[in-house]
């Protein structure tokens, strides 16, 4: 399943990953920048978790609330474990985040966008 977002007439976005669930938010249109009409671009920073590198960790490391170790994104609720491949295999990549660290966590990032030109696949 893929979820399709436009952002019409938003100036920014704000993504949020909880409980496995993406949550896109309007922030204010000043924090705004935007992308050359035509070129495609991954707005989303670390999108797949690979930063930090946890592989010689072998399983995971736990991040808590408030965290931005991972970089892009803010550790939110309690906590959040970051995966290695050799936990389980991630869908992108190495590495992929468990958002039940001790206790339900989330992550999320602010995304600059221009108003009708973004699509969340």
């Amino acid at each position: 399943m893929s979820v399709r977002y436009r952002a019409a007439g938003i100036g920014a976005l704000a993504v949020a990953l909880t409980a496995g669930v993406i949550v896109a938010v309007q922030q204010p249109s000043s924090i705004a920048t935007p992308v050359a009409s035509g070129s495609p671009a991954n707005l989303v920073q670390n999108g797949s978790f690979e930063s930090p590198s946890i592989w010689q960790t072998n399983s995971l490391v736990e991040y808590d609330s408030g965290s931005t170790a991972m970089p892009g994104w803010t550790v939110g609720g309690n906590s959040i474990d970051l995966v290695g491949e050799n936990y389980w295999d991630a869908e992108d990549g190495d590495q992929s985040v468990d958002l039940s660290g001790a206790a339900p966590g989330s992550v999320s990032q602010a995304v600059a966008t221009t108003a009708g030109a973004i699509e969340i696949t």
